[in-house]
């Protein structure tokens, strides 16, 4: 019995963090003992709410049955048989008060997301919006936050590959629920490579063709398709492996050029 107890404690944590719109953020994150303690301290917190209406369910069952000797259609004996009752009680309670603090969060962050990162489009945005965005930068690494952040602010991100090559563009936004970022989506602008001295050199500029092919919603203009190559701009996305990525950094034109141009004494 206390075995199953342990387990149901278990996926009574696990499921409350799983589910939690920002807690979930972290747990996808978690391995190995860290995920274990973690779900265990959910999921006994959950019990020891169900304690006190546990105890109470175990009395009036007492008051009901009697305390007398009766035969239980068991060799087990009457401490037994209430500390039986007692963890079954505070199995179902835990569920129960679990699902309903899980419904009540959920239907205060029902419909709220942080789309795009914008957090910045409305006025005041809400708590809720701006607890899920927190929570978002909380679990993020360093890179992945200079990646939220880019996409949130629309600001060119220059990524160095491992190869020499070099992409200039706007990052999409990255998806955390699932665990780290491993890929980054980038519609590129410029493009170009790293000479043997180190020194960038930019080779292709897509964005004179994206302003004379599409506009500001990446919708296609009126040309011909032979000479858009895509129906939408999103599709001149490309993807590219974090771990193939060497430095990344955000991009400024003018100061790039400024720093170019600037000769060192």
């Amino acid at each position: 019995m206390t075995a199953i107890f342990l387990a149901v404690i278990l996926i009574v944590g696990y499921h409350f963090e799983s589910q939690h719109p920002l807690r979930r953020l972290k747990l996808v994150r978690q391995t190995g003992y860290n995920l274990y303690f973690r779900i265990g301290y959910t999921g006994f917190q959950m019990a020891s709410y169900a304690l006190l209406p546990s105890l109470l369910m175990v009395y009036i069952t007492a008051i009901i049955n009697g305390v007398a000797d009766k035969a239980l259609f068991t060799d087990k004996t009457y401490a037994t048989f209430f500390s039986t009752t007692f963890m079954l009680y505070v199995m179902l309670f835990a569920v129960l008060i679990m699902k309903t603090r899980l419904m009540s969060i959920q239907r205060r962050f029902k419909g709220v997301t942080v789309h795009g990162y914008e957090m910045f489009d409305e006025n005041k945005p809400s708590a809720e919006k701006q607890a899920i965005y927190q929570s978002l930068l909380d679990v993020a690494t360093d890179r992945e936050q200079l990646i939220i952040e880019a996409a949130r602010d629309v600001i060119p991100l220059r990524v160095i590959l491992s190869s020499g090559k070099v992409y200039i563009g706007w990052p999409q936004h990255p998806d955390l629920d699932n665990g780290e970022i491993t890929q980054l989506k980038l519609l590129p602008i410029l493009s170009g490579f790293l000479t043997d001295e180190q020194k960038m050199v930019i080779s292709r500029n897509y964005y004179k063709h994206y302003t004379h092919c599409y506009d500001e919603n990446g919708e296609l203009l009126d040309v011909e398709d032979d000479e858009a190559g895509h129906d939408h701009i999103s599709r001149f996305c490309i993807i590219l492996g974090i771990d193939d990525i060497k430095v990344m950094s955000l991009f400024s034109k003018v100061a790039f050029d400024a720093i170019e141009n600037d000769k060192v004494d």
